[in-house]
């Protein structure tokens, strides 16, 4: 005798989308997913250390570069640390300058992508809308959190004030570091947020006149290139934000410094891996609604082969995640959080070659 409710959680071979579901708005589930998952990703993770739960560090002045940082018995002289200043904040500011370029340039170059993408799918009025408010979503973005900056507030600022009231370095200082770090915030976030429409885009469900292998190629290929291109942007915010710190710290003695730089490696860390959690879920939901897609073509190319027959027409027709492809992808979405161990583990080979 059949108990009652057991035919209530029953999978069935048909694959039928349940009544109640509208289709129309199904093409377009994974589209929103990439673009909401990863804004509450993001929402839940900068939750998690406040910048109001943070006091910016107290600097003395003794623990500022002087001739009393150096313990041997002749101490150098006031023109040899005046040097040692110089070449520290020198050298600070090339190494910020240089990932800051590189930086805006890939940003540019992954807004300009994600445009290609976006109007490749769409009609020209619905591509200039879209593109346009995603560009204002983006800086909107960057305008709010530009103003959680932690790293800036808790450690570079106080440092940048002490440095300047000691007349370590030229005056402003604090604004220069401020303008440049929203500047590149600017480019940074929004490119992101660019990058992230242009995986909606890849990620709307195709109809089945788009369900041809040069289409999913294509689609394929988007999605790569996005991941690639987003990944860069944000493993270079993580190395500006480990060089900024490193910057700031050439200010300090050698063993205040030594202290404070677990910090700096932390910070990198914290949003190394913020970053990529908010890949990963761009690119879970856009990678689904692919596969989904290439499913359904096997299915109306060859509706009465095996599974083995259809396996097979995926690899002819070179839309397979290969195990190659799978490593190449994870280690894109790893990249920013691998980004701050990888600079510190080159810092400390080239202090032990050098």
């Amino acid at each position: 005798m059949k108990r009652r409710g057991t035919h209530l959680f029953v999978y069935t071979e048909d694959h039928r989308i349940p009544k109640w579901v509208p289709l129309g708005l199904l093409r377009y589930a994974a589209a929103i997913g990439v673009i909401v998952l990863p804004l509450i990703f993001l929402s839940v993770f900068i939750l998690t250390v406040h910048p109001r739960q943070l006091s910016p560090v107290s600097i003395p002045d003794f623990a500022l570069v002087s001739g009393m940082c150096h313990t041997g018995q002749q101490l150098p002289s006031s023109d040899l640390v005046s040097i040692e200043i110089q070449g520290s904040d020198v050298s600070g500011r090339y190494l910020f300058a240089v990932p800051s370029a590189a930086l805006r340039f890939i940003s540019i170059i992954a807004a300009i992508f994600a445009m290609f993408v976006i109007f490749r799918r769409t009609t020209l009025l619905i591509g200039t809308i879209f593109t346009a408010t995603a560009f204002a979503v983006g800086l909107l973005l960057a305008t709010m959190l530009h103003d959680q900056g932690a790293t800036r507030k808790t450690l570079v600022a106080p440092i940048a004030k002490a440095a300047a009231n000691a007349s370590l370095t030229g005056a402003g200082l604090e604004e220069y570091i401020e303008s440049s770090v929203h500047l590149n915030g600017l480019f940074g976030i929004t490119a992101t947020f660019v990058v992230l429409c242009g995986l909606s885009v890849v990620a709307i469900r195709a109809r089945d006149e788009e369900l041809t292998p040069a289409i999913l190629r294509q689609r394929l290929f988007d999605l790569r290139w996005s991941m690639i291109l987003a990944a860069a942007v944000l493993a270079l915010v993580v190395i500006i934000t480990r060089s900024l710190v490193e910057w700031h710290l050439g200010f300090l003695c050698t063993q205040f410094a030594d202290k404070l730089r677990p910090v700096g490696l932390a910070i990198a860390i914290y949003w190394g891996a913020g970053a990529s959690g908010f890949l990963l879920a761009a690119f879970l939901p856009t990678y689904f609604s692919w596969i989904r897609d290439v499913v359904r073509r096997t299915n109306l190319a060859k509706p009465k082969s095996t599974e083995k027959e259809r396996r097979l027409l995926i690899e002819q027709e070179c839309l397979d995640f290969s195990p190659a492809t799978s490593a190449t992808t994870l280690l894109t979405i790893g990249m920013p959080a691998l980004s701050g161990p990888m600079l510190e583990l080159i810092k400390g080979l080239t202090g032990k070659v050098g």
